[in-house]
């Protein structure tokens, strides 16, 4: 039952962790990037929008927040830390908006003074600003995605902080599966080196 509950809380974060990773994979193309940070904004604001409205929903969690808990609850509850946990979440969404919004900008502008429109690659140094935005990026959300898990199953009880957790050990247990056997795979292509006597080092 608690799992049909989740159900829709679940579905809108998978949709939306897919389409965050069909972006990562299309973050080098050029010829799209201010399509693709336009995406980003999208996605911005309904992770927000969904985080926000989960944690608002959390009963246990506007207690630690509100201090509205009582000496029967449990004891994560007086966390003095969880108020400064969602005040750095918010900051960060804020500082992130707000990038996403100058990156925006810059876009706009460069495309409306380009002369060639077909081309629109950039300059090193840009180049190199984007590139260490995107990679940050991605981890910002890695990491938002494992505070915010993290945030909310601290302030759960019942057969929802359980369900929360085999869905959490689940996703491990595939990564590590999946991370083993394409190092394994790997090491196997790797191996055709002293089998078919190939040059190893250049």
């Amino acid at each position: 039952m608690e799992f049909v509950q989740l159900f829709p809380t679940l579905f809108r974060y998978i949709v939306l962790a897919i389409l965050y990773v069909v972006v990562f994979m299309n973050f080098t193309k050029v010829s799209i990037q201010f399509l693709l940070f336009m995406l980003i904004m999208i996605l911005n604001f309904f992770t927000i929008l969904f985080v926000g409205r989960d944690m608002i929903a959390s009963s246990g969690l506007m207690k630690a927040v509100y201090g509205t808990f009582t000496e029967q609850d449990s004891p994560i509850y007086k966390n003095p830390f969880t108020v400064y946990f969602i005040g750095a979440i918010l900051l960060t969404a804020l500082l992130f908006v707000c990038s996403i919004s100058i990156i925006l900008a810059v876009f706009d502008y460069g495309k409306k003074s380009a002369v060639d429109f077909k081309s629109y690659t950039l300059t090193p140094v840009n180049a190199f600003l984007m590139n260490n935005f995107q990679i940050y990026y991605q981890q910002y959300i890695i990491y938002l995605a494992v505070l915010v898990y993290f945030i909310i199953f601290a302030h759960t009880e019942g057969e929802t902080k359980l369900l929360m957790f085999n869905l959490a050990a689940i996703v491990g247990c595939l990564v590590l599966v999946g991370s083993a056997a394409y190092c394994c795979y790997l090491s196997v292509l790797f191996l055709n080196n002293k089998k078919y006597r190939k040059q190893l080092y250049q």
